[in-house]
């Protein structure tokens, strides 16, 4: 709307349109394959003394050829590989660094004695033989105490240049390469190596697939050069746009971020304990992916597929890298908002997710989509229909390619493999959502607004994703010659068929799973009156399936807002969010009343064991 569809694509590449996925969804893509990478070295426990030790052996200054301690060791040669297998050979000018662990300050600590932290670098550069600076130094110093003062009462982060992410790592990277690491880990200045690991990660992903996204196979820049031919106040919005991309938004101070956490976490915990149930229709958007009425000739497959071979379908998963350990945070809250919590309520949100099912279910969704990309691919290259050959453009690979790829064993090791992998994963993040920043409204990226913003995020890129894509498709085959009512009623009726009856599977475990809850928690009365639906006339359930099956698309925010105002509630705190009609509540009723009005129903109080659970299990 601002800069162009060429300056939009390299950010944001909307479905059903042509391949790639712009910086924000392969940004979010090489971080989680890379941080699966971890899980992978040092287990899925972190808090062990022997992962502890090993990542404190690791932060310091011994030879990686020294090491002693094995894990310490592959930690060391797991970041030696990230650089030679992704950042070495990417458009990005970053060198090789021996013996390398990522050294990330502890700016509170530093804030606190900034003079201690200043004598320590004098002294050891001395050692050294290496004559200090001290006017830079002191000034390098200042700079790290204000941005923490800012970050304290909730102003913007120091970003630097928005246009360059990494320039402010690379300042404190400078800052420290003279001090030994064991002398700066034995000091309270280093933030923990895990945090420092996760934090390097997130950083090198984001320069490196912004570096892709926006400069050509030799560094030169292809943004700046648009973005000069654009007014001042479109220039102005368009940063705020690849601010909002980027992460560069105005932080909470530290008490209102854990408020905010814990009011998020309780929101999660007393709202979703059925969101497995929910997102049983997620499965349906690899069929409506597939464009035609044989897609669920091929959901039938791959069911079967599935069953026969599940460890078969989670090793493509994971070789084309679609599937993340935060994959159920990520499928109902955007990456932002999953990173801006308290790493307490972090956590245990992340356990109320794994014990509601939600995660396993996420990952499997997001191996049958890959199964459901792989048999498309297929299909239409040794079967092709007169669309074939722009489906299969539009994911950026081409009959040959496929062809060239199955016969010589489905490896990804290739060239032509490289290509159905990339055609896979787009397939796949067109499929199955993870809201992200390119997927919501720029102000919904403030973490100000996070509570306003929450649980919106999954109606808001399914309409931006799935509904939109259809429209898409629809508007293509009618510039290709097809009446309207050709082009799209087939998309439309495919949609339907593919969400709806997913949507009937989900209500109809959710209530019977409330029917058993009402007689097995304490407290309840065993009742059958949950059976809500086979209460309904036809209208009304189809209306209701509708609606649970997303297609309403954001239109469905208005209708709950009605729905609430209808029952007596308020229609404007619903639209402001669950936080909001807990508050409305509350001054209607009083705290007691509309405090247990989050736990007078059976999902309510299973939601609320499970995140009770969760949270003292983390906190423990």
């Amino acid at each position: 709307m601002v800069a162009g569809d060429e300056v939009a694509d390299m950010f944001y590449i909307r479905s059903n349109t042509k391949s790639g996925l712009g910086f924000v969804q392969a940004r979010q893509l090489a971080r989680d394959e890379w941080r699966g990478g971890l899980f992978d070295v040092l287990g899925k426990d972190w808090t062990t003394d022997e992962v502890q030790n090993a990542l404190r052996e690791a932060q310091g200054g011994t030879p990686t050829a020294e090491l002693q301690n094995p894990k310490a060791k592959a930690i060391r040669e797991y970041l030696e590989r990230l650089h030679k297998e992704y950042v070495s050979p990417s458009n990005s000018d970053i060198g090789f660094r021996e013996n390398y662990f990522p050294v990330l300050l502890e700016l509170s600590e530093i804030a606190n004695d900034p003079q201690l932290f200043t004598q320590l670098i004098i002294e050891e550069e001395a050692r050294q033989g290496i004559k200090t600076n001290r006017q830079a130094l002191r000034r390098n110093v200042a700079a790290l105490v204000e941005q923490q003062r800012r970050l304290d009462e909730g102003a913007k982060p120091d970003k630097g240049n928005p246009l360059d992410p990494g320039a402010v790592v690379e300042a404190t990277i400078e800052l420290t390469k003279n001090i030994n690491p064991s002398v700066l880990r034995d000091t309270v200045f280093l933030q923990d190596p895990e945090v420092a690991l996760m934090t390097y990660i997130d950083n090198i992903t984001k320069r490196v697939e912004w570096n892709r996204a926006t400069k050509d196979a030799n560094g030169v820049d292809k943004l700046q050069p648009l973005l000069d031919d654009l007014g001042p106040v479109a220039k102005e919005n368009v940063e705020s746009v690849l601010n909002a991309y980027l992460g560069n938004v105005t932080h909470l101070s530290p008490f209102w971020r854990k408020t905010n956490s814990y009011i998020a976490t309780m929101n999660l915990v007393t709202l979703l304990p059925f969101a497995t149930l929910a997102s049983l229709p997620d499965f349906a958007g690899s069929i409506v992916q597939t464009k035609e009425f044989k897609g669920f000739g091929m959901f039938m497959k791959e069911v079967v597929n599935q069953i026969q071979d599940q460890e078969a379908a989670k090793r493509l998963a994971n070789d084309v890298g679609v599937v993340m350990p935060e994959a159920a945070a990520n499928a109902w809250m955007s990456q932002a908002d999953s990173d801006m919590l308290d790493p307490t309520a972090r956590m245990a949100t992340d356990k109320f997710f794994k014990w509601t099912g939600l995660n396993a279910l996420t990952n499997i969704s997001r191996q049958f989509a890959t199964g459901m990309g792989r048999q498309f691919l297929i299909e239409h290259a040794y079967h092709p229909t007169k669309r074939s050959a722009r489906y299969l453009e539009q994911l950026g690979v081409t009959a040959e390619q496929v062809k060239a790829w199955n016969d010589g064993g489905q490896t990804f090791t290739n060239e032509e493999g490289q290509a159905v992998r990339q055609a896979i994963t787009r397939f796949v993040e067109s499929s199955v959502l993870r809201p992200n920043a390119g997927e919501r409204p720029i102000w919904a990226s403030d973490p100000r607004f996070a509570l306003v913003w929450q649980l919106k995020s999954f109606i808001y890129a399914f309409n931006k994703v799935i509904l939109e894509g259809v429209l898409r498709e629809g508007r293509t085959r009618f510039m290709e010659g097809d009446p309207l009512l050709r082009a799209m009623a087939p998309l439309l009726i495919l949609t339907m068929a593919a969400f709806m009856p997913l949507a009937a599977l989900g209500l109809e475990l959710r209530e019977y799973a409330k029917v058993g809850l009402s007689y097995a928690l304490p407290g309840m009365d065993g009742s059958l009156k949950y059976l809500r639906s086979d209460k309904m006339d036809y209208g009304t359930y189809f209306g209701e399936l509708f609606s649970r099956a997303g297609l309403d698309g954001p239109i469905g925010m208005l209708t709950m807002a009605q729905r609430s105002g209808d029952w007596g509630g308020s229609a404007l705190a619903t639209l402001l969010g669950p936080t909001a009609e807990l508050t409305d509540k509350i001054l209607r009723s009083g705290p007691i009343d509309g405090v247990s009005s989050r736990m007078d129903s059976p999902q309510d109080q299973a939601g609320v064991l499970l995140g009770i659970g969760a949270v003292a299990r983390t906190v423990l």
